[in-house]
């Protein structure tokens, strides 16, 4: 199975390593996105033989961008005039990134059969503290993203899906205080249990209960002899218990249902 997904950086999609001539690719140090969706189809799904095609928005998809209207289009929309063709419509937020994504795997030829897309759905540090905005801006980050798989694909596909959190990556990873644990290399380590992580938000300083703060706080109780922060975002990711991240994280389970259902839709 070829699994294309796009992300947004090292945590979560990975990045770009060094020039591989045997393969005549670049080689790609994976963040925590693939290896936790690997885990999902092989250890819930059984799928055995799993490849990755990944882009980094910053680095590739943006690449084959282009501008999406005329010069009178853009115009148009500035007078807040509506344009009268669906052609027209204009593409908002993160739409651009599923349909730019299903153009570059075009172009690079991959004949894949899941397509997906990583997002953070609220990175300004501070903002939406309530839980009732951040679950409002993340329906509204998956919407996005799935307009825009269904705006490039064919009208019977389905094998698309959104990888997004309620506010970001981190608020997965402090999900099971287990999985923490498994970063340290000797003694014992107490780690903090968060029982609802996605209602931790707030400036991204030191004492806050911004996810990141409180991720790096419970890090900071682990002996891992390498300080790369990715490493151990893996290891997390590598020792998950899903159905705890499942009933702490509505997102998470979201985004589990979504990825079973493109799955299953390449039965039919």
């Amino acid at each position: 199975m070829i699994v294309v997904l796009s992300g947004e950086g090292p945590s979560d999609v990975g990045k770009r390593g060094e020039y591989d001539p045997v393969t005549g690719d670049f080689k790609w140090i994976e963040g925590a996105i693939p290896v936790i969706i690997r885990r999902l189809l092989k250890e819930e799904l059984g799928v055995k033989d799993i490849r990755f095609k990944l882009y980094c928005d910053k680095e590739l998809i943006r690449e084959t961008r282009e501008n999406k209207h005329s010069k009178g289009q853009r115009r148009r929309f500035s007078e807040k005039r509506n344009l009268p063709y669906e052609d027209n419509i204009r593409i908002t937020g993160h739409a651009d990134a599923a349909r730019t994504l299903v153009q570059r795997a075009a172009a690079d030829g991959i004949n894949y059969d899941l397509i997906g897309v990583y997002k953070d759905s609220d990175k300004a540090a501070g903002t939406k503290k309530n839980f009732h905005n951040a679950l409002k801006k993340y329906e509204e980050v998956v919407d996005q993203i799935k307009s825009g798989f269904i705006r490039e694909l064919s009208a019977d596909a389905e094998n698309y899906f959104a990888v997004v959190p309620i506010r970001i990556l981190e608020n997965w990873l402090i999900s099971d205080p287990k999985a923490i644990e498994a970063v340290n290399e000797k003694g014992k380590v107490s780690i903090t249990d968060y029982p609802k992580p996605e209602d931790k938000w707030g400036d991204e300083v030191l004492g806050s209960d911004h996810p990141k703060i409180l991720l790096e706080k419970e890090l900071s109780k682990c002996h891992f002899k390498k300080s790369d922060k990715n490493e151990k975002f893996l290891i997390i990711a590598e020792n998950m218990d899903f159905e705890v991240v499942r009933k702490k994280c509505y997102s998470f389970s979201e985004f589990c249902n979504a990825l079973s259902a493109s799955y299953y839709s390449l039965e039919q």
